[in-house]
């Protein structure tokens, strides 16, 4: 009986560490998945823009976004976006526009995901031709346009710009306050000396 009782304990120490490897290659997937989740949700944090769907169903319209790519989100046509805001053809979503949306085909989540993944590949890519070596501090005068500012002077887009100054309401933007400018510059070896409107958004 000794010997087979022995066998018997060896199988199932053999089974309880291969139970153990196996949860523990689980909880390193997990710790995997979580640390890259993490740092996903801190380079999102990281901007304050509003990328969530509010309860009545509509969206601020955000920097880099237009009316075709939430119709591409939603996979509807443009025209039935249109419609529901009652904007003629042709007109483009202005940056701070309220928008409604039609979750008939997808839901708020998908949505949501879709548009993170989106703003989050194109700052990506912005980063990857352009480095930040600075900060300059511009006090706003009397009759200063901060888009203008920011488009045509310092070259920042407004993400960006709204990374860098978080507690600030850029929409109403008074003379004498400071407003913080990330300094740009092309990575060594990049071909484009300023970043396109494009870039900017």
């Amino acid at each position: 009986l000794g010997p087979a009782l022995t066998a018997v304990d060896t199988d199932a120490g053999a089974d309880a560490e291969a139970d153990a490897d196996a949860e523990a290659d689980e909880d390193s997937q997990a710790d995997l998945e979580s640390n890259v989740l993490a740092s996903t949700q801190a380079r999102l944090a990281a901007d304050p823009s509003d990328y969530s769907v509010a309860e009545d169903d509509t969206i601020e319209v955000q920097a880099l976004e237009t009316l075709g790519h939430y119709a591409d989100w939603l996979e509807i046509r443009t025209q039935a976006l249109r419609d529901l805001n009652r904007m003629p053809f042709g007109q483009a979503v202005v940056y701070g526009q309220r928008i409604r949306l039609d979750f008939s085909r997808v839901d708020r989540k998908t949505f949501e995901e879709r548009r993170l993944a989106y703003q989050e590949q194109r700052q990506e890519s912005f980063f990857s031709s352009y480095q930040i070596e600075g900060i300059k501090e511009h006090v706003i005068r009397s009759g200063e346009s901060l888009w203008i500012l920011a488009r045509r002077t310092y070259k920042v887009p407004v993400w960006l710009l709204r990374q860098y100054n978080p507690d600030l309401d850029l929409d109403h933007i008074a003379p004498g306050i400071v407003v913080k400018f990330p300094m740009l510059q092309p990575i060594a070896g990049d071909a484009r000396p300023v970043p396109t409107d494009d870039e900017l958004g």
